[in-house]
């Protein structure tokens, strides 16, 4: 391009073949003028205007024969200096301008060429695709098609020529970085191979460091910024921040002020209990409401929890805020969230190494075509794969092995509506079937423990009410929809090698989660689950299974969301809240029988989770039941009592919003963009 300002304004000629610049001139603004440039022209003439031409400086087009010559008056003509080449200072008076757009255009060609190359590359490969999927033996698209599209006048850019127009722009790039940076010099050293060598891999260099930068600054291009409205006030028009207007802030806005107002309001006799009244407001409502994200919520436990110091004693004093501080801290790190990152690190090694795709497609295959066998056994593999790998990830994986049934089906396939209601509600059924399966098991499991729930007692528990929920919903849903003249492909089989990592990985799994089940009688050896849950991490990070981007893309926000609720429960029990409740609600519910009380809860508990986040349901109701439970007089109430709500926080499925495998499902689209749901 600074060929353009070095032959136009200077009159030079890069090449030696003494070319009419004046028509060059003439063509590239008739190439400015048209609206049908090819892709290459375009560039040159964008880029002319990086460089300005001031014609009052500049009297005269310098005619002069060598090119070397040539190219060093004008240049000279650039920086507006005559140099005395005996004057060693003339080096200070070298305006870096020319030497730093050089730089920049070189980089801007390169990646010109670069993507022509990835381009030409990606058309060809689709087009082989396209012979292989179509069984066209002779490559009739790659051999045909491609000679009338990729040399076609108005795809140019494919064209040998460009390219080789691009390699030599290139080239006269890197000359005029030489003599741009030795023009001044007495000795000037030739412009041989070595030297144009030398300099294409210090500009290629440069250009790679540059795109790196590029990058990272697209990357960041999404940063916070702000934007205004404009409000006209008595005839002057003042700027606004939209960010105060939107629904976010102002809903922060208000759960604030009123936390404040029932901080200083005495709402309760018992100072600290009122503080933790306000605490549980500001809590419950940003998990309700989410103007920020729930993990941030969760994450801001500890530090509103010290701010308004509500933990007191057993005799009734303060606690100072210092030791409130600390309590948090321990909370926030405990076994529960050892087993949960162990949890994630099972999940990701069985779906790195597509353990479990190959089991469920396996499972699939066998199924025959019957509808109703298919719809049941999709379910029963949602339900299992989300015991191990969560029923977050669950509901993506089951709908990718459906995803060619689906398709084939349409949106307005009955069956296709029920397969995807069905692996919605079997993913969510499969939230409680393992104490790992879900954050709101994880918090139940906290609450468990100090009453000997472990492993072993959860799935001897959940197992059964999981699979009778399973069949209940696989009834429902064969009784709704017709499923007459419906037809079925066989699926597809995948293979996979399983050799020596994918037995060492089900190894690890299945000894880690046989630990897990007989955590009890292990409990001299490993002191608890959390301990036994570093098993996996060692065993795959260790030896190379897993690595660090594996790490760092684990779900770290149900980390801090299951870290805050820990922190949350324990604060607001210290504070005495929840005992005041619960003797309050004991008035109420202790004459009941304990069925009664639990159908009280239960139904509670559906209808928050339905509306709520299911994590946040349990985590505002388990502490609760804990408190009533305890103080009711039916034995083991206060384990029935959460180990009920823990479960039945799973089973708030009412609307497509009610967890992510119903928000999985309703964004399920056929090949036409139609929704199945």
């Amino acid at each position: 391009t600074l060929k353009t300002e070095l032959s136009g304004l200077y009159g030079i000629e890069l090449d030696n073949n003494n070319d009419n610049n004046a028509t060059a001139a003439a063509a590239v603004n008739a190439q400015n003028q048209d609206k049908k440039q090819d892709p290459i022209a375009d560039v040159e003439s964008s880029a002319y205007f990086l460089v300005k031409k001031d014609s009052t400086e500049v009297t005269e087009k310098l005619k002069v024969d060598s090119f070397d010559d040539d190219l060093e008056a004008a240049i000279e003509a650039h920086h507006h200096v005559h140099y005395d080449t005996d004057d060693d200072d003339s080096t200070e008076k070298v305006d870096d301008d020319l030497i730093a757009r050089l730089k920049t255009l070189f980089k801007d060609i390169g990646n010109l060429k670069a993507f022509i190359a990835l381009n030409h590359s990606g058309l060809v490969k689709i087009c082989k695709k396209f012979d292989k999927a179509f069984g066209f033996q002779e490559q009739a698209l790659i051999n045909n098609f491609r000679e009338e599209i990729f040399c076609y006048e108005s795809a140019s850019i494919f064209n040998v020529a460009s390219v080789t127009r691009l390699e030599e722009e290139l080239s006269d790039i890197a000359k005029l970085y030489h003599f741009a940076n030795y023009y001044h010099c007495v000795n000037k050293p030739e412009f041989g191979l070595d030297q144009a060598n030398a300099i294409r891999n210090h500009l290629d260099g440069y250009a790679a460091n540059q795109n790196v930068f590029d990058k990272q600054h697209v990357e960041h291009s999404d940063n916070f910024q702000w934007t205004y409205s404009h409000f006209k006030i008595r005839g002057r028009i003042l700027p606004f921040p939209t960010f105060f207007l939107r629904y976010e802030f102002l809903t922060e806005l208000a759960i604030v002020v009123i936390t404040l107002i029932l901080s200083f309001v005495k709402t309760l006799e018992d100072k600290v209990q009122a503080k933790a009244v306000a605490y549980s407001f500001f809590m419950c409502a940003n998990w309700a409401f989410a103007p920020m994200p729930l993990f941030m919520v969760s994450l801001s436990a500890p530090l509103v929890g010290v701010l308004f110091q509500i933990c007191k004693t057993e005799d009734g004093s303060v606690i100072t805020r210092s030791e409130t501080a600390n309590i948090a801290f321990q909370s926030m790190w405990s076994s529960t969230i050892m087993i949960l990152i162990s949890g994630f690190t099972m999940a990701t090694a069985l779906k790195k190494y597509n353990i479990a795709k190959f089991f469920a497609g396996f499972v699939l295959r066998k199924c025959g075509k019957s509808p109703r066998i298919i719809i049941l056994l999709l379910m029963l593999i949602a339900c299992y794969l989300s015991m191990f790998i969560s029923n977050v990830a669950t509901p993506v994986l089951c709908f990718g092995l459906a995803e060619d049934m689906l398709q084939d089906l349409g949106a307005n396939s009955p069956l296709a509506k029920a397969i995807a209601l069905g692996i919605a509600f079997a993913a969510n059924i499969g939230g409680m079937a393992s104490p790992i399966s879900s954050p709101q098991n994880i918090v139940g499991m906290q609450y468990l423990q100090p009453y000997g729930v472990g492993w072993g007692s959860w799935l001897a528990v959940a197992l059964p009410c999981s699979l009778i929920c399973i069949m209940f919903i696989w009834g429902l849903i064969c009784s709704m929809f017709n499923f007459k003249g419906e037809k079925i492909k066989q699926q597809k089989a995948f293979k996979l090698n399983f050799g020596i990592v994918e037995a060492y990985i089900f190894l690890v799994c299945a000894v880690t989660i046989a630990l897990w089940c007989t955590s009890d009688q292990v409990a001299h050896v490993f002191g608890n689950s959390g301990v036994v849950g570093i098993i996996p991490m060692l065993a795959f990070f260790s030896v190379g299974i897993l690595n660090k981007n594996d790490f760092v893309c684990f779900p770290w926000d149900i980390v801090g969301l299951a870290m805050g609720s820990l922190v949350f429960g324990k604060l607001i029990t210290l504070s005495g809240l929840l005992g005041n409740i619960a003797s309050s609600l004991e008035k109420h519910v202790g004459h009941l029988h304990l069925f009664a009380v639990t159908v009280i809860f239960d139904l509670l508990m559906l209808v928050i989770g339905t509306f709520v986040s299911h994590t946040v349901s349990a985590i505002v109701l388990i502490p609760l039941v804990q408190q009533v439970g305890a103080r009711l007089s039916a034995p083991h109430a206060a384990e029935i009592l959460i180990f009920q709500m823990a479960l039945l926080a799973s089973c708030g499925m009412a609307l497509p919003s009610s967890g992510f495998p119903n928000v999985t499902a309703i964004s399920q689209l056929d090949k036409k963009k139609r929704a199945y749901l």
